[in-house]
């Protein structure tokens, strides 16, 4: 069996499937998907800034930094950058975060 046989079987399995889930679902799986998501979307780091401690900020942000409401669900928490610059403004709720890109584009 070579390595792509095996890779194909061993991928397959419930286990692996739910390992890769929990893995998903903890601090450093998060981590690891929102730097790639983030990236993918032009997000720049000033100078002296870092991936984790980025992270760990957008992670512990309980509240919008615009209108003060209530984002500890992660579902309506955006991390705001400027489109021209990809450098971060803000954690922000999904609300001000799309009507912050209308008064930028404007």
């Amino acid at each position: 069996m070579n390595r792509k046989q095996y890779d194909k079987k061993h991928s397959q399995t419930d286990t692996f499937k739910e390992t890769q889930k929990k893995w998903r679902k903890s601090y450093l799986g998060r981590q690891a998907t929102m730097k790639t998501k983030w990236k993918s979307r032009g997000v720049i780091l000033r100078e002296g800034e870092d991936w984790d401690s980025v992270f760990c900020c957008y992670y512990i942000t309980d509240e919008c930094m615009i209108c003060n409401s209530d984002i500890s669900d992660n579902k309506y928490k955006c991390l705001d950058h400027c489109h021209e610059t990809g450098f971060i403004r803000s954690i922000c709720c999904k609300k001000c975060n799309y009507d912050g890109h209308i008064k930028c584009k404007v």
